[in-house]
């Protein structure tokens, strides 16, 4: 056991999430068809193709995937996650979107891992999520802000930067 991990994982968390504008008539019909067709190509087959459909209807579609909140806190830090997901069939990622995460204690956190026996990997981690993060204070605390942009070009920006060099991507 590691107890003094404790302090590092999440005791509380809520999530706001919804789909928005989707295409109800065509997810309606490929339901339905699906229904109609498992008796003639059976369940697998007709399960495959109202996937495909239900696929194809929300990348037509005007729909998102709306994070409305997402909170998570330790009794060291808090993170708090907005944005918004759409796909794009004309985007190289299949999708764009912008998201927006403010992480509070990440000092406390650095300070604890530093203490910690084995925190030498959580302390290179929180070392380069910190120097990423814009600096703000929010409600008082300071915090690091972490703006997410998934480009139509392509593009992968966290506060203008882009990161597809880091992950490996051309």
């Amino acid at each position: 056991s590691m107890p003094e991990f404790g302090q590092f994982i999440p005791h509380t968390a809520t999530v706001d999430l919804a789909l928005t504008n989707l295409p109800n008539q065509a997810l309606l019909q490929a339901l339905t068809g699906m229904l109609d067709s498992s008796a003639t190509l059976g369940p697998d087959q007709a399960a495959e193709i109202a996937g495909a459909q239900l696929q194809q209807a929300v990348m037509n579609g005007n729909g998102a995937l709306e994070i409305r909140s997402f909170r998570a806190s330790s009794p060291l830090t808090s993170i708090d996650l907005t944005g918004t997901l759409r796909p794009n069939p004309k985007a190289p990622l299949m999708m764009t979107g912008d998201a927006r995460l403010v992480v509070t204690g990440l000092d406390k956190a650095l300070e604890a891992a530093k203490a910690a026996p084995d925190g030498v990997e959580m302390v290179q981690g929180l070392t380069v999520l910190q120097t990423m993060g814009a600096e703000e204070t929010v409600d008082g605390q300071p915090a690091r802000t972490y703006k997410l942009e998934i480009s139509e070009k392509g593009d992968i920006l966290l506060n203008g930067t882009d990161l597809k060099p880091l992950l490996g991507l051309r």
